[in-house]
């Protein structure tokens, strides 16, 4: 039954003593998120909460960057993400890996954290419009501050592209979200980006970002 899988799932991955095999795990996991129906169960489920879990509480950077891809891939795929979700403190925990000292785990992290933000604001974007309740989310400032120093650190243009992306998908919907994360100074560093970053990729972006935050303030 799926009670049993997703069970299995869970106790190899939180408890196996071998790295490798719940990377095997993870990797096969990333597989099933691709479909937006089992997303939509995976998501919801325990598994969620304890690959955030995981993901703020081990310290092998491989087992980090599969936890953030795996958590990534299910935001990405998922079409309902329920009210619990938000309890599980994965903002905070992709958040923290943001920061974290080896770059892979920044990258997969970053890349999961602004699938989440695009989420949360394109659904708090509808309700809005709906005249619904906003959705049980909270974006802490650490969230964005650590966003706006990706777009002055160019230590890694990997990480600062995704989150690069990230400003350019939430100025793309516009709302209370773009004004508060399109100040004078983010406007001031994609300006910098778009006239000094190496890669062309990063400097499309920036221009992109740039374009529709005008657009939306």
């Amino acid at each position: 039954s799926l009670e049993s899988f997703l069970s299995s799932i869970y106790k190899t991955v939180a408890s196996s003593p071998s790295v490798s095999e719940r990377l095997n795990i993870l990797a096969y996991f990333g597989g099933l998120c691709k479909d937006s129906n089992s997303a939509n169960i995976l998501i919801n489920s325990s598994l969620l909460h304890m690959f955030v879990s995981k993901l703020r509480g081990t310290k092998t950077a491989n087992l980090k960057t599969h936890f953030a891809y795996v958590i990534g891939a299910l935001i990405r795929h998922a079409t309902f993400i329920g009210e619990d979700v938000p309890k599980t403190g994965i903002i905070d925990a992709l958040t923290e890996s943001v920061r974290d000292k080896s770059e892979v785990v920044r990258r997969k992290s970053m890349a999961a954290l602004g699938e989440l933000l695009f989420y949360i604001v394109t659904q708090e974007q509808e309700a809005e419009e709906g005249g619904m309740g906003r959705p049980s989310w909270y974006i802490p400032n650490g969230t964005i501050t650590t966003i706006v120093r990706l777009l002055r650190n160019v230590e890694d243009p990997v990480t600062q592209h995704y989150a690069v992306k990230t400003l350019e998908n939430i100025f793309s919907i516009g709302g209370a979200w773009a004004l508060r994360l399109g100040t004078h100074e983010t406007a001031l560093s994609l300006v910098h980006i778009c006239t000094h970053a190496k890669s062309e990729h990063v400097k499309v972006t920036a221009s992109s970002a740039l374009a529709r935050l005008y657009r939306c303030n």
